[in-house]
């Protein structure tokens, strides 16, 4: 009789229940039973058939035989569905980044937009002022145009007409 040794393997949950059924359905050990699959295996050469079929197999049976082994995987673990979706969405996310046109990548600077100031001719209350600040004595345009908050050129011609057509006194 030969000598043993004992050799610890790790075996997926359906493997191990095949296993015990065809061991008690045969009446033979379960450990003679994995000798026995492991000899035929090594004995008929078959590791060889898989390795060099393989090497061999063009591209398209590779992917083929690869994609029978995902949905292998998808009927043992339904929560690698999940996983497959996500993969899928983050490769295409990927993909569109990649095609992305390159932009600067300083912060966006949006242009400065001035506001909009009212009229001189329009604004009837800042004219009002105008008046009063001259009828009160202000003669400097510069001062008056700050009080008021339009240009200094805007306000003196605006005093300058004003004076023309005798609505101010100099």
């Amino acid at each position: 009789m030969e000598s043993l040794r004992q050799y610890n393997v790790r075996l997926p949950e359906e493997l191990i229940q095949t296993l015990q059924g065809v061991a008690k359905e045969t009446g033979r050990d379960r450990a003679e039973l994995v000798r026995d699959a492991l000899n035929r295996y090594f004995d008929g050469e078959l590791w060889r058939d898989e390795a060099t079929k393989s090497a061999s197999l063009p591209l398209s049976a590779k992917v083929e035989d690869l994609e029978k082994r995902v949905r292998r995987l998808e009927i043992a673990q339904p929560d690698i569905q999940d996983i497959q979706t996500t993969a899928k969405r983050d490769i295409q996310t990927a993909r569109k980044v990649i095609h992305r046109p390159v932009r600067s990548s300083g912060p966006k600077v949006e242009p400065e937009s001035k506001p909009t100031i009212q009229r001189l001719s329009e604004n009837l209350a800042a004219q009002e002022k105008i008046k009063e600040i001259w009828r009160a004595g202000e003669r400097n345009r510069q001062s008056i145009a700050r009080q008021v908050g339009y240009k200094d050129r805007t306000v003196q011609q605006y005093i300058k007409g004003c004076l023309e057509s005798g609505e101010l006194e100099k």
